[in-house]
């Protein structure tokens, strides 16, 4: 009867793990999207910044294209990262594989 309920319980311990890699699986697919998004917002306001600021500076632009305010003072990052939340998902995706295979290999066969 023990033999069953460990059996059982390891099972049960199989399954849960499942579960987190799943939800893992599932959160990290949802910050990259939001990264991806960001990223695209980003990139489109630099954009926007930059035509403005060379509208702005054109001699022949017609006055009712200029900004009415001052783009001087406006600064565009030249490089977006997100390296930092890419390391860190690296290294919880690395830290939840060791978990789980520290715990597949605390089942007996």
């Amino acid at each position: 009867m023990k033999f069953q309920q460990r059996i059982q319980e390891k099972q049960k311990k199989v399954q849960e793990l499942k579960q987190a890699v799943n939800t893992i699986k599932k959160k990290h697919s949802e910050v990259t999207e939001l990264i991806r998004a960001q990223e695209k917002t980003e990139l489109s306001r630099a954009e926007r910044l930059l035509e403005q600021r060379a509208l702005a500076s054109g001699r022949q632009s017609p006055a009712f294209i200029r900004p009415d305010f001052d783009t001087s003072s406006i600064t565009v990052p030249q490089h977006l990262s997100f390296d930092g939340v890419r390391n860190s998902l690296s290294d919880l995706k690395k830290r939840l594989e060791e978990f789980c295979e520290e715990e597949f290999n605390k089942i007996p066969p």
